[in-house]
This record gives C-alpha cells, sequence and structure tokens, in this order.
C-alpha cells in the first residue's frame, strides 16, 4: 500500500526539516502540508487538520497572508474541509487561496489553474453555474495557452466546462 510508505517518507522528511531549518520555518511546514495530505486520503482527519492547520500558521507568519505558500496552504485546507463535509469553510478557503494567488501571479498564470478548477467546482456545487462556467472557461483557455490539447488539466477545465453545460440542460 502506497499511503503507509508515503507517511513515513514524509514523517522522516518533516523530522529533517525540523531539525535542519527548525519547527516554525518553510520548509517544515512544506513537509507538514505533505504529511496532512497523505492523513487526508488515509482518513486520519484529526491528525491532517493538526498540521494542515500547523502549515497555515507558519506559512503566514513567515511569508504572508499574500503569500503563494499561504495560498496554498489554504487550498490544503479546502480539499480537508470537503472532505469532513465543511463545505462553506472550503468555499472560503479557496476563494481567499484564489484571491491571493490572482493578485500574485495574475488570473490567468497557469500556476492558478489548481486552484482555478477547484474553485469553479465549489462554485457548481453551490448551484452558482455562471461564476462556475466563467472559471472553468478561464482556465481552459490559459491550460490551452500552456500546455498541449493532451494535458490532464486541459481536460480537466473542459470536463468541468461541459458538467456546467449539463446543468444548464445545453445539451437538450
Amino acid at each position: 500500500d502506497y499511503y503507509p510508505e508515503a507517511e513515513r517518507a514524509f514523517k522522516s522528511a518533516l523530522g529533517l526539516r525540523t531539525e535542519i531549518f527548525g519547527k516554525s520555518s518553510l520548509p517544515a511546514a512544506e513537509s507538514m502540508a505533505d504529511l496532512g495530505m497523505v492523513y487526508c486520503v488515509q482518513n486520519k482527519i484529526a491528525q491532517a487538520q493538526e498540521l494542515l492547520k500547523d502549515a497555515l500558521a507558519i506559512r503566514k507568519a513567515n511569508a504572508g497572508a499574500d503569500s503563494i505558500e499561504y495560498a496554498d496552504s489554504l487550498k490544503d485546507l479546502a480539499a480537508l474541509y470537503n472532505k469532513i463535509g465543511r463545505e462553506k469553510d472550503a468555499f472560503s478557503s479557496l476563494q481567499e487561496a484564489m484571491s491571493i494567488r490572482s493578485k500574485t501571479l495574475g488570473s490567468m498564470d497557469p500556476a492558478n489553474l489548481e486552484t482555478q478548477i477547484s474553485l469553479a467546482m465549489a462554485y457548481q456545487l453551490k448551484g452558482d453555474l455562471r461564476k462556475a462556467s466563467d472559471l472553468y472557461t478561464m482556465a481552459h483557455r490559459t491550460a490551452l495557452r500552456s500546455y498541449d490539447s493532451g494535458n490532464p488539466i486541459v481536460a480537466d477545465a473542459l470536463v468541468g466546462m461541459a458538467s456546467v453545460d449539463f446543468l444548464e440542460k445545453k445539451y437538450e
């Protein structure tokens, strides 16, 4: 099974980074986030939440509340919140993460695609199909400008666009 092995590797990395850089360092926060996401997949929710919140606090303190690192932690927490049924918290975390990424990198930067598609899905789940469609369309255009049409992120955006179209009954 992949996850126990991944858990051991990320625990080891966290130990090393904590020893070398300190518990409140950005490298330690990165390992905390990685291990937290492994715990999330393993349904070790309490451990995941503790590590992801610690990583968020460290990234905010060291890189700032307007940093990509902080936005990445917000996106990680959103994944956990979705998993445990806290959709409102997930949605607000994704909105904040996308806002930070857009201000820092620009709205059409390909580095934003994962967060953009996650936020589009959140809008879709809330029933705001117009905002979901706009985000999927923007993500698709950005992905096509940055990658070839066979790239999975291009397909993810296209599938999102099609799912909104289906929900809006454009295929009848």
